[in-house]
């Protein structure tokens, strides 16, 4: 029974919210509110586009000011003859069948007025409306700029976005919008921790610095080679003075060229640490490798496209590959531009 009542409130409250814009549109119309001029507000000249945009699709007849007399005209002489009969003493029925006969007259040329356009809210940013005519029931249309047609399709896709992800939109789609920069972010922060910490795995080894035993070995050695020279310098003097001690410094000299190479081995063969530009280097050409294919760095790493993606740049891709009625107008997609004075508006039927 609670349920029964709930229900049987809702329906009484939406019929008494139809039946208020309803009055308020009569009161419009007897205050000529929206009539076309420089001071017709905003609201009334979306009216006209929607009023013009369905006259021009043959939906309604257009109700012109030449109707608007003849239906003044036909009220009047009704009026007229109801307080004939009414004050007549005796039943003169050519009077009622003459009221018949004009109330089936103006039955016949109701047409369709831009009061009967009723604003009905918002639809994103543009205003929406619904149009007081039996055969046109249950027909809802925006109308709005170009500014606000667009923000309202930004809004319509972010919306979508957040409920269902990028999985809506197709795959090759999705992937030519990725993010570079943000992939290359990604990558580096990937590789830099990976090359610091397991840098053998990327470096070669010809890469790494001396270590300090190495270093120190190479000065022992540099050192005793300087001796060497020293001695050297010395037997040539004393040759110089007669004596033969030639053998003595080929000896030293092949000792000071085993030395060379002793520390040419330790050079080539450093097992120290590898130097930070090294390792910066390397994650830079790493990130070069992710960028140059992120579609396949982001398969390889199994990562997913849309983490990768600018999502108000998509947004905007989105919007230049199909506009924003496609995603705003689920009725069928499409929309028409009206011009009302030096203004366009697009009009769209979203249900």
């Amino acid at each position: 029974m609670k349920k029964f009542l709930k229900k049987q409130f809702s329906v009484n409250l939406n019929e008494s919210i139809e039946y208020r814009k309803e009055v308020e549109a009569e009161e419009r119309r007897k205050d000529n509110e929206w009539l076309m001029g420089p001071d017709c507000p905003e609201e009334g000249l979306r009216a006209h586009a929607l009023h013009k945009f369905l006259i021009s699709e043959g939906n309604v007849d257009e109700y012109t000011e030449q109707d608007r007399v003849k239906e003044k005209k036909l009220r009047d002489e009704i009026g007229r003859l109801n307080k004939l009969y009414d004050e007549s003493e005796d039943t003169d029925t050519s009077i009622l069948d003459k009221i018949e006969d004009l109330e089936d007259e103006l039955d016949s040329m109701e047409k369709f007025d831009v009061y009967d356009i009723i604003p009905d809210g918002k639809y994103y940013d543009l205003s929406a409306f619904k149009v007081n005519k039996s055969s046109l029931d249950d027909r809802r249309y925006t109308v709005g700029d170009e500014d606000e047609m667009t923000e309202s399709g930004r809004e319509s896709v972010r919306n979508y976005i957040g409920e269902v992800g990028y999985d809506g939109f197709t795959k090759s789609f999705v992937n030519s919008h990725l993010d570079e920069d943000k992939i290359r972010d990604y990558a580096e922060s990937m590789y830099n921790d990976d090359v610091y910490h397991n840098p053998e795995a990327w470096i070669d080894d010809s890469k790494r610095e001396l270590s300090r035993k190495q270093e120190d070995e190479i000065r022992i050695l540099e050192r005793r080679i300087d001796r060497i020279e020293d001695q050297i310098v010395d037997l040539e003097d004393y040759q110089a003075e007669g004596h033969n001690v030639q053998s003595k410094i080929e000896d030293l000299r092949e000792l000071i060229d085993g030395l060379k190479v002793e520390i040419e081995d330790i050079e080539e063969s450093p097992n120290g640490d590898f130097p930070d530009e090294v390792m910066d280097d390397k994650v830079q050409e790493l990130a070069d490798d992710a960028t140059s294919d992120p579609q396949y760095f982001l398969r390889d790493h199994g990562l997913e496209p849309e983490e990768f993606i600018d999502e108000e740049e998509f947004i905007d891709a989105c919007l230049d590959a199909d506009g924003p009625a496609h995603f705003l107008n689920h009725y069928d997609g499409s929309y028409d531009s009206i011009r009302i004075g030096e203004k366009y508006y697009e009009i769209m039927r979203i249900e």
